[in-house]
């Protein structure tokens, strides 16, 4: 179709989207790019958005994210099977996570497919049905759906750590979960390990005193091959040793009380409790002799937990945190070591202090990095989380874990009412906050790597589940409930109306997807005349401007990087995007960019 003569042409605007969630920066001082509210979406550290992962509970049976099914067509001449129904077909088992109208769904499959003319379905004696093989092809939605059914079978089969209560404390070595927690009575904690039948009571020499709260590091002593132990404290119980075999309380320490901080440095095990921290003899954990190099050390602040600092130089530096005073111990031994504070009004709480090319820890300012401290001291606006205050102030008295995760390079902080922040750095650099919510809040966590080298995240919970984060397409059997808003966007024209055509979204991930787009013009004003797609309804959130925007839905079947395109339908200064996606099935993806089609109309009156 031919534009008539005079009228302005369709012009385009790339909108990279980057520098996560900003709650304080005015609209107009920001990318059209960042967030203005987001849960349950993350920064990438090269730009872009994306849904996290999920996670699932963990206890060394097989993991309910790799589940695989198996789909059979099915004629039925009784009662169809329900979900969990044990069947065989021929010399094919296997466990029912789906019976349909025309197939069946199977995991834990064993057998071969039957082929060839129609082969009994029978459940227990009773023959339900026939299948004459494998069913083909299967819609992209419905083979996530069916992945997604099959994992919930293995997901039934893993236990909460035995006992009551919290899980405590929880730890991976040697490809071997670890974890606390209290007995039935609660009157005693007592130590598990992960395996492929469960949980297993590991026996212990002691008995151990209940509810402390475990810090555990991995650490090598000796230099030898073998000698890779797990040292921990809980504030209740004397420290001590495990090889995986062999627990050894740690005696004889000259503490008044038990330490409730760990941490190995320069062969040396250090532990405190208040303010004071002493530290074993060089290359003896067990040794707390003066004269055998063993030491005390006194701090004015109560220590929250110590951290050796990334890419020092002198040696190589110990940073002590305390509520409100950064300490740092330099040298190798008793002969040299130098403790100096290192920043007054800045500390830590407890259980925050991650590495990554920087150290970050959670203050009373919000997040920090170390050197952010040293530059800014303890002014809020040298927190890294200053544009999202309202959320980390808010939670700062609830903070129970942190974490990190290293492909996304992203330091973790999580509170007691399940929120948590995930911070992605690049060099250093803050590049965007993101604000997650889970529906089981994480009470401890630890993170490392399985034995072949890649990364491992797990945390603890209330009702004694250990759980494995970044992994699988729900919360452990629950929607990801997540969604973003983007930043007002005037496309480079202040006061100038535009007629919005079409968007397009670059989208990239693995795994099939579904998410909703909408969009409202002009700040969500009432005054803009607003039309609903035939196409797809959500209902996400009760906050009013959610009533004021467009809606579409996409589904995606998983190729790399692919456009999605959404046809616009409006006139207004401004637009913003908003995305949405609550699902078991879908797993993790990004948006990378969005494309805006438009055309400028008149000036604003």
């Amino acid at each position: 179709m031919l534009r008539p003569e005079g009228l302005p042409r369709t012009q385009y605007d790339l909108i990279p989207l980057g520098g996560g969630l900003d709650l304080v920066t005015p609209a107009f001082n920001l990318a059209p790019g960042v967030l203005r509210d987001a849960i349950n979406f993350a920064a990438r550290p090269l730009g872009g958005y994306y849904r996290i992962a999920g996670y699932e509970r963990f206890d060394g049976h097989q993991k309910p994210s790799a589940a695989s099914v198996t789909v059979l067509q099915a004629t039925w001449s009784g009662a169809r099977p329900v979900v969990g129904d044990a069947v065989t077909i021929g010399t094919l088992s296997g466990v029912v996570c789906d019976p349909g109208y025309n197939y069946l769904a199977l995991t834990k499959v064993a057998g071969s497919i039957p082929s060839g003319g129609p082969t009994d379905i029978v459940v227990g004696a009773a023959v339900v049905g026939t299948s004459t093989g494998s069913f083909g092809a299967v819609n992209p939605k419905v083979l996530a759906q069916l992945k997604a059914a099959a994992a919930n079978i293995y997901r039934a089969d893993i236990m909460p750590v035995p006992g009551s209560g919290p899980v405590l404390g929880c730890i991976v070595f040697n490809d071997v979960v670890y974890a606390f927690r209290n007995n039935i009575g609660g009157t005693e904690a007592k130590l598990y390990k992960s395996s492929p039948a469960g949980w297993v009571n590991v026996t212990l020499p002691v008995t151990l005193l209940p509810n402390g709260r475990y810090e555990m590091v991995v650490a090598n002593f000796t230099a030898g091959p073998t000698s890779m132990k797990i040292y921990g404290c809980d504030g209740v119980n004397d420290p001590f040793a495990f090889d995986g075999v062999t627990y050894s309380p740690i005696t004889g320490t000259g503490m008044t009380f038990p330490p409730d901080h760990i941490h190995a440095f320069k062969g040396h095990l250090f532990l405190s409790y208040s303010t004071s921290i002493v530290h074993s003899a060089l290359g003896d954990p067990f040794d707390y002799q003066v004269i055998n190099g063993a030491g005390e050390i006194g701090t004015s602040d109560k220590v929250t937990g110590m951290l050796v600092q990334p890419g020092t130089g002198e040696g190589g530096a110990l940073a002590i945190y305390g509520r409100n005073t950064i300490y740092m111990l330099y040298g190798t031994s008793t002969a040299d070591w130098k403790f100096v504070t290192y920043a007054l009004g800045v500390g830590a709480h407890p259980y925050t202090m991650q590495n990554l090319s920087d150290s970050y820890t959670l203050d009373d300012r919000g997040i920090i990095s170390m050197q952010s401290s040293l530059n800014y001291g303890n002014f809020d606006t040298g927190s890294l989380s200053y544009n999202i205050n309202s959320v980390v102030a808010a939670r700062r008295l609830l903070v129970t874990a942190s974490g990190v995760n290293r492909t996304n390079s992203q330091y973790r902080v999580f509170f007691s009412d399940g929120y948590g922040v995930f911070t992605t750095v690049m060099n250093s650099q803050l590049v965007g906050h993101g604000v997650v919510q889970y529906p089981d809040a994480v009470l401890c966590a630890w993170d490392g790597e399985w034995g072949d080298g890649s990364p491992v995240s797990i945390f603890g919970t209330a009702a004694g589940y250990v759980m494995e984060n970044d992994l699988g397409t729900s919360f452990d059997g629950a929607q990801i409930n997540a969604y973003f808003i983007t930043n007002v966007n005037v496309v480079k024209l202040l006061r100038i109306r535009k007629r919005f055509r079409r968007c397009a979204l670059e989208v990239q991930g693995e795994n099939y997807t579904e998410f909703s787009v909408g969009y409202n013009f002009d700040w969500a004003s009432a005054d803009i005349g607003q039309h609903l797609f035939s196409t797809g309804v959500a209902v996400l959130s009760p906050t009013p401007v959610w009533d004021n925007f467009y809606w579409d839905n996409f589904y995606w079947d998983g190729v790399l990087i692919s456009p999605s395109y959404l046809e616009l339908n409006g006139t207004g200064e401004n637009i913003q995007l908003i995305l949405s996606s609550n699902s078991d099935f879908v797993g993790e993806f990004s948006i990378n960019s969005v494309i805006l089609h438009y055309t400028p109309r008149r000036g604003m009156r």
